[in-house]
């Protein structure tokens, strides 16, 4: 795929990502880091905060990181389906809000 493909579709996946957060009234930060473009979400007081990436692996799969900052032995990579990614957030975030 193309650049520019790519780049929509990390517009589009960080787009599912801020709808979750939003729903689930966690605080964020859009992160302008190269290509990738992580988010920080502010899970609460006392807890680390956790940059999530949403980077287009093959034809409809997402890579998904999770990663709390400064812990980088607890990363989550995942490869998930474009049409669960927004499932998959949503079972992420219910666990832990």
């Amino acid at each position: 795929m193309g650049k520019v493909q790519d780049l929509r579709r990390i517009i589009k996946y960080n787009k599912s990502l801020e709808d979750v957060l939003q729903q689930y009234e966690v605080p964020y930060v859009r992160m302008y880091h190269g290509t990738t473009r992580p988010i920080e979400a502010q899970i609460g007081r006392g807890r680390p905060a956790l940059l999530v990436t949403c980077i287009p692996a093959q034809d409809s799969v997402v890579k998904l990181i999770i990663q709390p900052v400064g812990m980088f032995k607890l990363t989550s990579i995942q490869d998930v389906p474009e049409i669960l990614l927004k499932q998959k957030l949503h079972q992420f975030f219910k666990e832990i809000v």
